[in-house]
Formats: structure tokens, C-alpha cells, sequence
């Protein structure tokens, strides 16, 4: 079933017109398998109405810059985290020198 198949969860994407081709078929992979991450983080704890997904091209040409604002409740983010799901995005965005930034705050999504 589609995520947005029941109408109780809008994506927004919006990537830009990115190229890509830039990226790596293992890149494109990681990206893909971090946004499913976090959709199914944001379905399971962020009772959200409505996601972006934002991909842009970084100052450096071959890195990629990928925001997910969820609008759901939100959490503390100063709290140590040590869910499954957390790990594996920061363990998929550092095999490509990559980090994660997590910015939230409880009841402002």
C-alpha cells in the first residue's frame, strides 16, 4: 500500500531539477535507503500529517544535501537516542563521509 494511498500523509518532494547522475549507483542506493528509514521513523513515533523531502546539490558538486522535515509532534533531540533506526541513517551517511543533523524539538515536529 502506498504511504499516501490512505490521504492521511502528504510527501512534498522537491529536488530541484537534480542531476542524478552525479552520485554514485551505491550513493543513490544509501540516499534511497535513508529516506525509507526515516519515513518509517517519522509513521511509527511522529504522528505526521505532512513530510518534504528536500535533495539539493551541497557546495561540492559530487555530495548531495537531503533535509526530511516531518510536521509531526517532534521529540527532544538533546536526549540520547539509541534507536535502530537512527543508527542505521548515521551508519549509511558515514560510509559516504556524510553526517547527520537531527533538529526537533518535543511538540514542534
Amino acid at each position: 500500500m502506498s504511504l499516501t494511498a490512505t490521504r492521511k500523509l502528504k510527501i512534498k518532494k522537491e529536488f530541484h531539477s537534480f542531476p542524478e547522475e552525479i552520485l554514485s549507483r551505491d550513493l543513490q542506493l544509501t540516499l534511497f535507503r535513508i529516506i525509507q528509514e526515516q519515513l518509517n521513523n517519522i509513521i511509527k513515533h511522529g504522528d505526521a500529517k505532512s513530510i518534504a523531502i528536500v535533495l539539493e546539490r551541497s557546495a561540492d558538486p559530487h555530495y548531495a544535501e537531503l533535509l526530511i522535515h516531518d510536521y509531526g509532534k517532534g521529540f527532544d533531540s538533546n536526549r540520547k537516542r539509541d534507536g535502530v533506526g537512527l543508527r542505521n541513517i548515521k551508519s549509511r551517511a558515514e560510509l559516504f563521509a556524510g553526517k547527520v543533523t537531527l533538529v526537533s524539538q518535543a511538540n514542534a515536529g
